[in-house]
């Protein structure tokens, strides 16, 4: 069975589908750009999504972004 996203690559992936960028997504997680691309990349591995929209679509058809 894959490893489930953790709260934080969920957190990402829910400010990424609500229009913020990576680094705004950093500046509000108070995070470094590259953590913020870290957590997205392993939340859309972790989908097994081909791409971030991709992986937004395959979370919300989960319900994982509530």
């Amino acid at each position: 069975m894959p490893m489930p996203p953790s709260p934080r690559e969920l957190k990402c992936l829910h400010l990424l589908a609500h229009g913020s960028s990576p680094k705004e997504i950093a500046y509000d997680l108070d995070l470094k750009v590259i953590s913020v691309n870290l957590y997205l990349s392993r939340v859309r591995a972790k989908l097994n999504a081909k791409s971030l929209p991709h992986a937004v679509f395959l979370a919300s058809r989960q319900g994982l972004l509530r």
